[in-house]
């Protein structure tokens, strides 16, 4: 992996971190940089070796997760979290539910420890939300315990409210924080070299000093050359033609980083056909993992129009080539039994290479697909709160409010405040489901009373003394 060149030193940690694991000792470790410099290859690297009687879940932290507390924690220990007692628990934070669900998922991580080594790696934690935080905090504290290792993985920007203590926790209980910086230059001719299967020549490496050192920029801008047929080899070193500059248009070099990232990230959209890259770009609104059959729901609700008729008809088995394309090409990769973007920059590119309009009714669509086959509430609201209040919703989004107000309400609160409070603004005064709407703001808002959306006409009274 021409990634890993130039960290040697972090492997180390890592591969060190392993050996007390199979010692029955455990350790925390944090790993932090820009996007794209290499923070996942390096996990990836570090645990392909380990032992195969170590147990090993993943997850992954985002920005539409964020205010659904706990969720990417319950995605990575799976059913035994869904079995829990506090699976129906809606946290609050700084509430006595938040500290009740936290100490049941650590339960949970316990239990798994018990039968045997645990390695949970939880990526992007810049996207955590502050139960996951403190959840991952009270784990820190049982790696002195217990036979677990924790990796975590984040960028310094954004910066949860959180993410400091995080960082002073694994220090404190004898973990480690690795800082990963851009690649130094020998790294870089390193890396370059593996890349293309030789020895790279120095006009490619002048070009590829524009990089700042960051592996994933490196890669594409590498692909992107071969794509172009713009290498060549010349007296035993592969170098840029002679009349190459650069990848942008007209050959000129982009004049900043910024400028670099879009040209690399583009270019490795560029070979997707027109359907595929609609089918792309709607996977992108439902997150950094993703099932199948919701990207067939979704991409079937939203691309009857300008997607071919198979696809445009929901058919699973349609979007084979599709996904094909998008894995053969690197934009996605598996994992397990679903799917996620290979990087997440590749991700926000395609994201936000949708108008902001026509992303607004591409969330509102996804939501109502997801409705109309079943997912659970929670998913249908990421979709549904990325949607401006003023965009609207339809009918069909207050009919499902109603059916769904009572799981929204256990589970998630403050998002069931903010739902029920934007429908009841465009419901009509005489509309029936009125009554249901307004019976639920004000338990939502019982159980969530920092939700902004409690704050208005409605909300539930405030209870006086203890509850």
């Amino acid at each position: 992996m021409p990634e890993l060149a130039g960290r040697e030193s972090e492997l180390a940690v890592l591969s060190g971190m392993l050996e007390r694991l199979d010692l029955g000792q455990g350790r925390a470790v944090l790993l932090e940089g820009e996007a794209g410099i290499g923070k996942s290859s390096l996990a990836a690297a570090s645990l392909v070796g380990s032992a195969t009687q170590i147990r090993i879940l993943t997850g992954a932290c985002d920005e539409l997760s964020q205010r659904f507390p706990l969720s990417a924690v319950r995605q990575m220990l799976g059913s035994r979290a869904a079995g829990s007692p506090g699976a129906e628990t809606a946290p609050e934070a700084g509430g006595d539910r938040m500290r009740a669900a936290v100490e049941e998922l650590v339960g949970v991580a316990e239990a798994l420890c018990a039968e045997g080594p645990l390695v949970l790696l939880l990526e992007d934690l810049h996207w955590a939300d502050e139960a996951s935080l403190l959840w991952w905090r009270r784990l820190c504290r049982l790696t002195r315990q217990l036979p677990l290792a924790l990796l975590g993985m984040r960028r310094l920007v954004p910066r949860p409210p959180g993410g400091d203590k995080l960082r002073r926790q694994v220090q404190a209980d004898s973990g480690v924080v690795l800082p990963l910086g851009p690649l130094a230059p020998s790294a870089v001719q390193m890396a370059a070299a593996a890349l293309i299967g030789g020895v790279p020549g120095p006009r490619l490496l002048a070009w590829l000093a524009h990089t700042g050192g960051n592996p994933f920029y490196l890669r594409e801008l590498i692909d992107e050359a071969s794509r172009q047929g713009r290498l060549q080899t010349i007296r035993g070193a592969t170098d840029l033609t002679e009349d190459t500059v650069g990848l942008g248009e007209d050959g000129v070099m982009p004049a900043d980083d910024s400028a670099l990232a879009r040209a690399a990230l583009e270019s490795r959209l560029d070979f997707l056909s027109g359907d595929a890259l609609r089918v792309m770009r709607i996977a992108a609104l439902l997150g950094p993992e993703l099932m199948t059959k919701d990207l067939a729901a979704t991409s079937g609700q939203s691309c009857r129009r300008s997607c071919n008729y198979v696809i445009a008809h929901k058919s699973p088995m349609a979007l084979l080539p599709v996904l094909d394309d998008a894995l053969a090409g690197g934009v996605l990769e598996e994992s397990g039994t679903q799917v996620r973007f290979r990087h997440g920059l590749l991700r926000q590119a395609l994201y936000e290479g949708i108008a902001s309009p026509v992303r607004a009714g591409l969330h509102q669509q996804a939501a109502r697909a997801l409705a109309e086959q079943g997912a659970p509430a929670a998913r249908v609201a990421q979709q549904l709160l990325a949607v401006p209040a003023s965009a609207g919703g339809g009918n069909w989004e207050a009919d499902w409010l109603v059916s769904q107000a009572e799981e929204l309400v256990r589970r998630v609160p403050v998002v069931a405040a903010e739902l029920l409070a934007r429908s009841l603004r465009q419901v009509r005064p005489d509309d029936a489901r009125r009554t249901w709407l307004t019976d639920g703001r004000p338990r939502a808002c019982d159980r969530s009373a920092s939700a902004p959306a409690c704050a208005g006409p409605g909300a539930a009274p405030r209870p006086v003394g203890p509850r």
